[in-house]
This record gives structure tokens, sequence and C-alpha cells, in this order.
């Protein structure tokens, strides 16, 4: 009668024995380990889409938040042009009047072209990597935007010559602004060129996706939340011009600028670049 119950005792024994032995080790079973790693990974993918979709609200909400409300245009003012390629903004001033010349900071030799004849330049500031490697949107890589978008490489400004405004379309807008703006428009815009112990400007020799367009270093840093809308909307802003809270897409950015199509910005005068007295 023994012998039945050592049997039964050893035959009982044996998963106590195996579980004391995964307990010891450390080991589970591959399945295990696999729910577990799923459980990890979905926990990060669902971070990072809950991170992506705040950012885009944020994007969208903050935007219609708008800053200097009391703007109002003058139709008498300095017309210039705020233009939008549905990814990336330009600001487009005149290259000359009364309140600032442009070629005085500006020189023809930085242009591949002959010169004569311009008479708007187009600003837009961006990722110095991203600006030089992608004249099209064939050259994007991944690498360049997940560079960009943490902060790496520093920044450029680009200036691109324009014979005239761009007509009035869902993407441009053409309004205009007061002189006292106008110079701190200006101001703003240079404070974001890296300047020379002289006061010049620092051209990134054979950068050009044009011959009527030249590179020059610029400050600041590029990265998600100080994105080239954000720069344009930024200088605006310094110089009283109404726009949204921030600006990270082109939508938000023009969601408070005025001039659009139905607007007509009345005649200009292309000497003065004002309206005929």
């Amino acid at each position: 009668m023994t012998t039945p119950r050592r049997v039964q005792s050893q035959q009982s024994s044996t998963p106590s024995g195996d579980s004391s032995a995964i307990k010891r080790t450390g080991m589970r079973p591959w399945w295990l380990r696999l729910r577990r790693w799923l459980r990890y990974a979905a926990l990060a993918l669902l971070t990072l889409v809950s991170l992506v979709l705040l950012y885009a609200f944020a994007g969208f909400a903050l935007a219609w938040i708008p800053i200097n409300t009391d703007f109002r245009p003058d139709p008498r003012g300095i017309e210039i042009a705020v233009i939008d390629n549905g990814v990336h903004t330009d600001i487009v001033l005149p290259l000359q009047n009364p309140q600032k010349n442009w070629w005085d900071l500006l020189s023809p030799d930085d242009f591949p072209t002959d010169v004569t004849g311009y008479r708007h330049v187009a600003f837009g500031w961006g990722n110095r990597q991203f600006y030089l490697e992608t004249p099209t949107w064939a050259d994007v890589r991944v690498s360049t935007v997940a560079r960009a978008s943490i902060g790496l490489g520093g920044s450029v400004l680009r200036a691109d010559l324009l014979y005239d405004l761009p007509p009035p379309s869902p993407r441009v807008r053409r309004f205009r602004i007061r002189p006292d703006q106008y110079a701190r428009l200006s101001q703003a815009i240079r404070d974001t060129m890296q300047l020379t112990e002289e006061g010049r400007p620092i051209p990134i020799p054979g950068a050009h996706y044009i011959d009527s367009d030249a590179f020059y270093e610029a400050t600041g840093r590029y990265h998600l939340f100080n994105t080239c809308n954000v720069w344009t909307g930024r200088v605006l802003k310094d110089a009283g011009i109404r726009v949204g809270w921030w600006t990270p897409y082109p939508s938000g950015l023009f969601s408070h600028l005025p001039g659009k199509p139905d607007e007509e910005p009345g005649p200009i005068d292309a000497a003065t670049n004002k309206n005929p007295e």
C-alpha cells in the first residue's frame, strides 16, 4: 500500500518543481514574453499617436487665438504679401521704398542673375539642412525631416527676388501696413540674419534654388515648436500685424490675415509702392 503513495507523491512534485525552477531562473514561456513586449509596443504607439494628435490640435487651436487684435490695414500704406506653398510661408516686401532699401543690406553679387528690374523680395526662414538639401518635394528624406524636427542643425534665411507681387489667391494675402509697422517688420527680418562685424549678412556660396534667390546664415533654431510658419507669424506679430498666438501651419497663419482674394488692395504706385495721392 505504500508504493502508490510514493508514486503519487513523485507525480505531484514534478509540476511544483518546474514552477520553482522557473521562479529561480526568471524564465517565462515565450508567449508570455511576447505578450509583454506587445503591450509595451502598443503603449508606445498609443503615446506617439496621442502626442501627434495633441500637437495637431494645439497647432489649430492656438492659431485661432488672435494677437494684435487692434490691427487694421492702412489703405494708403505700404503693400506687402504673405504667400503659402501649402507647407511653407514667405513674406514679400518691396525691394526699395522710402522706408527701406534692401540693397543696403543684400548684394546683387549674391544672386546669379542680373537683378535689374526686380522690385520685390520674398523672405523665408527654415532649417539649414532641410532648406538646402530639398529644393523639391522629391528630395525630401525622412532623416532630414527627423533631424529638423528635433532641432538639429542651424538655420538659414532665403531671399527670392520677384518682379511683382503675386496676384491675390487663396494662398496669397496682400495688404497694406503703416510705415512704422513696415519698419518694425523689416527690422525683425534683419535681426534674423547673422551679420559680420561690418553689419553685412553672410551669404552661403553656391546655395540657390533658382538664379534669382540667395541663402544667408540665420539666427534661431528650427524645431517642432519653432517652424518656418511660426517664424513668419512671429515677425508679423512683432510688426503689430494681427496673427494667431502660435502658427505652425499656413492655414492657421492665414486665418487672421487680411487681404483675402475678394478684398481689393487698391491701386499701387510702382515707384513708391503707395497709393497715388
